[in-house]
């Protein structure tokens, strides 16, 4: 996925084709999605913080969760960050198993956080990964432009 003022990109894996997809997000959601990656990422997580478990990882700490709590789901797709750039309705979708990782220095900033669930969506299993990695640890990049000239433009279909 990249992002670059209002548009994002993004390649569905596992549909039927490997095109990127170009979304543009109304002012609302677009704010609400920036908001997300700024230091609200975990913030739909701090109720269910007794489902992780802490392992000491060297100087740094990991909070991992495994299992298919359904508040552990709707925390996930609660956050912009996922609902607004995928779509997923969350009153059709039923979790099947989540794993979620989060490393953190000693000062608990967050350096990394994975996320892999798969769920059923209108009958069918599917898989959402993300990934947030490198925070605050590189230079601004740019979008390649063989994916801006080749998205499909979803706002134009």
């Amino acid at each position: 996925m990249w992002v670059e003022g209002k548009n994002s990109y993004i390649q569905m894996k596992g549909a039927n084709s490997d095109h990127w997809f170009k979304t543009t997000a109304k002012a609302g959601t677009y704010s609400s999605f920036i908001q997300s990656l700024n230091g609200n990422l975990l913030t739909p997580f701090i109720p269910l913080h007794k489902q992780f478990k802490v392992k000491r990882n060297g100087n740094n700490y990991a909070l991992i969760y495994k299992g298919n709590n359904k508040k552990v789901w709707n925390a996930i797709v609660s956050n912009a960050a996922v609902t607004t750039l995928i779509g997923i309705d969350i009153d059709d979708v039923k979790p099947i198993n989540t794993e979620i990782r989060v490393d953190v220095d000693k000062n608990y900033n967050v350096n990394d956080v994975k996320i892999a669930s798969s769920y059923k969506d209108d009958g069918q299993k599917k898989t959402l990964t993300m990934n947030v990695d490198q925070i605050d640890q590189i230079k601004k990049l740019s979008i390649p432009s063989t994916v801006k000239k080749n998205s499909v433009d979803l706002g134009k279909i």
